[in-house]
C-alpha cells in the first residue's frame, strides 16, 4: 500500500515534465489496482478525477468537437464517478459546475442523492431521455422496489412538471409509462397524469398494471396458501405428540431423584424424560438461581 502511494505521488510530481497524457495513464493503473480501491484511497481517486476534468477542459478550450482523445477521457471520467465511492463528491462538482459536462453533473448530483436535480439536468439541459430512464435504473441497483419507484415517480413527475405542454416531454412520459409499468404505482399515475390523455395513449401502461396487480394478488395468495398449509402440519404434530399414550409403572423412575412415581401425576420432557412435579420445580429454581448468582458476579 505504502509503495502504490509514493509511486502515485511521484507519477503527480513528474506532471511537469512528461506528457499529460502518460501520466494519466500511469495514475490511472495505480489508483485503480485494487490496494487502492478498496482502502485510503479517497485522496488519489479524487486526483485522478481532477485530472480527467483538467485535461477534456483543456482540450474542450482549444476545440468544440470532441475528438477522439477528449471522447475517451469522458467515457473514462464517467466511469470512475459512477463506480467510485472514494473521491470527494462535492470538490469535484465545485469544478465541474459553469461547465458544459452535464453528464457528468448528473451523475455527481445521484451520488450525493440528489436525483430531482440530476433528472432536470438530464432532462431539460441534455433532453436525453434514454439516459434519464438509465439514471434511474443504475442508481437503484441493490435498493428495494420501493427505492427505484421513487426514482422512476420522480422522473415522470420531471417530465410533467412544465404542466406536459412540450410534446417531446409527453411522448418521453408516456413512452417511460408503457415501457416500465412494474416500476409505477398505478393509483399514484392516475392522479398524476393530465385528464385529456386518452384511455387509448396509456393502454400499454394500464394492461401491465393490472397484469402486475393480478400477479401480486396470486402470489400473496400463494404464500397465505402456504403459511396456512405450514401451520396445519405444526397443528398435526401437536396433537399427534398429545395423543400418543405415556404408560408410566413402577419400574420407571425420575430422572432427577432417581425414585419410583408413588403417585400418577409427573412432567414430562420434549425429550420423553419423566420426572416428580416437585423435581421439576425444584430443578428450575436451582437453574433460576445459578443464573442470577452467574449474572451477578459478572457484574462485579
Amino acid at each position: 500500500m505504502t509503495a502504490l502511494v509514493r509511486m502515485f505521488q511521484t507519477v503527480v510530481k513528474s506532471s511537469a515534465c512528461f506528457d499529460e497524457y502518460e501520466v494519466m495513464n500511469n495514475a490511472e493503473s495505480i489508483v485503480l489496482s485494487e490496494c487502492l480501491s478498496t482502502s485510503g484511497g479517497e485522496k488519489y481517486h479524487t486526483h485522478l478525477a481532477a485530472l480527467y476534468l483538467e485535461a477534456i477542459l483543456q482540450r474542450k478550450s482549444v476545440t468544440t468537437d470532441n475528438c477522439t482523445e477528449t471522447t475517451e477521457l469522458l467515457s473514462k471520467l464517467r466511469s470512475l464517478l459512477q463506480k467510485s465511492d472514494l473521491y470527494r463528491v462535492h470538490f469535484i462538482l465545485d469544478k465541474v459546475r459553469g461547465t458544459d459536462l452535464h453528464m457528468e453533473s448528473a451523475i455527481l448530483y445521484g451520488k450525493l442523492e440528489e436525483h430531482e436535480k440530476a433528472l432536470h439536468i438530464l432532462v431539460h439541459e441534455l433532453k436525453d431521455f434514454h439516459a434519464a430512464e438509465e439514471y434511474c435504473i443504475w442508481n437503484s441497483e441493490n435498493r428495494d422496489l420501493q427505492y427505484r419507484r421513487r426514482l422512476f415517480h420522480m422522473l415522470l413527475s420531471v417530465y410533467l412538471n412544465p404542466g406536459a405542454s412540450d410534446y417531446a416531454l409527453v411522448m418521453a412520459a408516456v413512452d417511460l409509462l408503457n415501457n416500465h409499468a412494474a416500476e409505477f404505482d398505478a393509483a399514484l399515475v392516475l392522479q398524476l397524469v393530465p385528464d385529456s390523455w386518452s384511455v387509448q395513449l396509456l393502454s400499454p401502461f394500464l394492461a401491465g398494471a393490472v397484469r402486475q396487480s393480478i400477479h401480486t394478488k396470486r402470489m400473496t395468495q400463494a404464500a397465505l396458501g402456504l403459511a396456512q398449509a405450514e401451520n396445519l402440519i405444526y397443528k398435526y404434530e401437536k396433537v399427534k405428540q398429545k395423543g400418543t399414550p405415556i404408560l408410566l409403572s413402577d419400574k420407571k423412575v425420575c430422572q432427577v431423584c432417581q425414585n419410583p412415581f408413588c403417585e400418577p401425576v409427573f412432567v414430562r420432557y420434549p425429550n420423553g424424560g419423566m420426572v416428580h412435579t416437585h423435581c421439576a420445580a425444584n430443578r428450575r429454581l436451582n437453574s433460576n438461581m445459578a443464573h442470577h448468582s452467574s449474572t451477578s458476579s459478572n457484574q462485579t
